[in-house]
């Protein structure tokens, strides 16, 4: 089950010492060169799946992480699977989630 797989490999993370921290922490901590072990978990695209199966696990642990979808997607269907909609979105950032934007094609928006 991917619950179960999702939650083994933040296990993993917990054993090795890793600690979760959100998007500042993160820059913060690149920025100075920490020495602990920071991680930032993020998500691309926006998919259903986000909240429904990471959502509740990362909330339970009490855990930050960031979903970046491209706005020009929000609510759309893709391939794969469902983008999520405004209201899942809004519903998402209030379990925990920062919400991001990335590009419609995934370059990179520095310098754009």
């Amino acid at each position: 089950m991917l619950e179960a797989e999702f939650e083994r490999q933040l296990a993993l993370l917990d054993r090795r010492n890793f600690q979760a921290v959100d998007l500042d922490g993160f820059l913060v901590a690149r920025a100075n060169g920490a020495t602990r072990r920071p991680y930032l978990l993020t998500f691309d695209d926006g998919y259903a799946s986000v909240l429904r199966i990471a959502a509740p696990i990362l909330a339970r642990r009490g855990q930050p992480s960031v979903l970046f979808v491209s706005p020009a997607l929000v609510g759309g269907d893709t391939k794969p699977e469902r983008i999520l909609s405004a209201d899942e979105l809004r519903e998402l950032q209030r379990s925990g989630f920062e919400i991001g934007a990335h590009g419609f094609d995934h370059r990179s928006l520095t310098g754009l």
